[in-house]
C-alpha cells in the first residue's frame, strides 16, 4: 500500500455555502461576521430550478457600522493577488449597489453594480440585471512595476471585461472584505447562497469551469490536507 499526503487546492482561503449559518467549509478557517445591529436571515430561493437555503440581507446604511465582513485568511496582511466568486442576487436594483468595499478608506465603495453592469469608477462591464442570479467573479492580478490592480470580471464563467486600477492600496484586502455596504448607502436588499476566496488568480479557462449560478453553490475542490491512499489489489496491479 503506497500512502501519499498532500495539499489540494492550497490557494482557496474560504468557502461559505450558508446553509443557515455563516461558517466557514474549510477546517480552521473563519466564518463570515455580521457587524451592526442591522438583520439578516436564512431564506428559501430557487437558483436554476432546484431550491436553495440563502442568505437574506438588507439595504445596510451609509457607513461602515452594519455589514457582513469576509474574514481575511489567507496569510496575508496585504492580499493583491485573489479570486472572489459569488452566487448572488439583488431582487430590485438601485442607480448603484455596491458589492463590496476593501475598508482602506472611508471614502467610497469600491465594486458596484451600475447600469446594469459591474465595476468601479466608470467602467461597468457586463450584463447584471435585477431579481437574477448570477455567479459573478472577480480575478485580481498586482501589477508590481505600475502599482497598479488589474480586475478581470466575470458573470456565469464569462469573462465580460478587464478593468486597471490605479490605486493597488485601495483595491487589496485587508483584515476582511466589506460585504453590500458603502459609506453613503448606495446598497440594495439582496441574496447571497455561496462565496468562495483563493488567494491567487485564477485562470480564465478555471473560473469558466465554475459556470453559472447552482442551487448546490461553487463547487470548489477540498483544500484542507487529505490523505491519498492507492491500494495495489492482488490481480490487478500486482501478479503473483
Amino acid at each position: 500500500m503506497l500512502i501519499l499526503s498532500g495539499t489540494v487546492s492550497a490557494s482557496l482561503v474560504g468557502s461559505w455555502n450558508l446553509n443557515g449559518n455563516f461558517n466557514n467549509d474549510l477546517g480552521g478557517k473563519s466564518a463570515l461576521v455580521l457587524h451592526g445591529s442591522a438583520t439578516t436571515s436564512f431564506t428559501s430561493d430557487t437558483i436554476a430550478g432546484s431550491s436553495a437555503q440563502v442568505l437574506s440581507f438588507p439595504a445596510f446604511p451609509g457607513g461602515y457600522t452594519d455589514y457582513v465582513g469576509m474574514p481575511n485568511d489567507s496569510g496575508l496582511s496585504v492580499c493583491s493577488n485573489y479570486t472572489l466568486i459569488m452566487d448572488v442576487k439583488f431582487p430590485s436594483l438601485p442607480n448603484y449597489a455596491c458589492i463590496y468595499d476593501y475598508g482602506y478608506e472611508a471614502a467610497d465603495g469600491d465594486y458596484f453594480v451600475h447600469n446594469n453592469g459591474l465595476g468601479v469608477r466608470g467602467q461597468y462591464d457586463g450584463t447584471f440585471n435585477a431579481d437574477t442570479w448570477y455567479r459573478i467573479a472577480l480575478v485580481a492580478t498586482y501589477d508590481s512595476g505600475n502599482d497598479d490592480v488589474v480586475w478581470t470580471k466575470y458573470i456565469d464563467g464569462a469573462n465580460v471585461g478587464t478593468q486597471v486600477l490605479d490605486t493597488a492600496a485601495r483595491f487589496s484586502i485587508y483584515n476582511e472584505l466589506l460585504l453590500f455596504v458603502d459609506n453613503d448607502g448606495e446598497t440594495a436588499a439582496g441574496l447571497l447562497n455561496s462565496l468562495a476566496f483563493w488567494n491567487e488568480p485564477l485562470s480564465d479557462s478555471t473560473i469558466a469551469g465554475f459556470g453559472a449560478a447552482t442551487a448546490t453553490g461553487i463547487a470548489v475542490p477540498e483544500p484542507a490536507s487529505v490523505i491519498l491512499i492507492l491500494t495495489a489489489l492482488i490481480g490487478l496491479f500486482v501478479r503473483r
